[in-house]
């Protein structure tokens, strides 16, 4: 952080030190990224315990958004999961905020507290590419059917970006239809923090029937061995699940 920054800036352990310790000062408390609801919970509780509401506004994202549901990203536990869930602004248009949750795989490793690590923006973008996907695109009749495969990846670094608030815009640039069964989408998603983009991600990646992908992916292979005119047929799949 710049210095004026983080002179302001302080750990939740700090914050519950300084309730504990009655040094709270009156201040205005914006919740940032790593902290996680049930902490959340437990710092507004230890504040009514100790009896120093009257001293700190707080403000959080979840008081106006809520961890993407499981279903749509694909976890099983609920601190993987890296986003809100998307709100539709038109039918190529959508948004979400970023949430981090301290105790998530991807920050396992190399946590500074100071910067979001690339691969937090690549597993984020990834996570709205499936959540706007089932949400928005499959019915829910047919919700566990499909594959996501990804065809294409790329990310781009534009600025430093600090563990605050950050918003994600979604936008389908194409798609192409092979029947009602597999569709394959081109994306971009765009992280801001102050209206600023920090990075960029773009993403080809298809839907199909469960049942089906195998099958295509071999064929796949198979005409790309022809091709080649190879020998021996490889069934070894081309592409990587999503």
């Amino acid at each position: 952080f710049p210095v004026t920054i983080a002179e302001q800036v302080m750990t939740y352990s700090q914050i519950l030190n300084k309730i504990e310790q009655h040094e709270l000062p009156r201040m205005y408390l914006h919740i940032e990224q790593g902290v996680s609801e049930e902490q959340v919970k437990a710092l507004q509780q230890k504040i009514t315990e100790k009896k120093q509401k009257h001293l700190l506004t707080m403000r959080n994202y979840y008081d106006y958004s809520q961890r993407c549901a499981k279903v749509y990203t694909h976890k099983q536990q609920d601190c993987n999961t890296l986003i809100s869930e998307p709100t539709k602004v038109d039918d190529y248009t959508y948004f979400a905020d970023l949430m981090i949750d301290g105790n998530c795989a991807d920050l396992s490793d190399h946590v500074t507290g100071e910067h979001l690590q690339g691969m937090l923006f690549i597993e984020a973008a990834r996570q709205m590419t499936l959540a706007v996907t089932e949400k928005y695109f499959i019915d829910k009749a047919y919700r566990g059917q499909f594959d996501f495969v990804t065809k294409g990846c790329e990310s781009k670094y534009l600025a430093y970006a600090f563990p605050v608030q950050t918003d994600i815009k979604y936008q389908i640039l194409n798609t192409i239809y092979f029947g009602d069964q597999h569709k394959e989408y081109t994306v971009r998603i765009s992280f801001f923090q102050d209206e600023q983009v920090v990075s960029e991600v773009n993403f080809i990646f298809s839907t199909e029937k469960k049942e089906t992908a195998y099958v295509n992916h071999l064929m796949q292979d198979l005409k790309l061995e022809r091709l080649r005119g190879g020998d021996h047929v490889s069934a070894s799949k081309s592409l990587v699940a999503a």
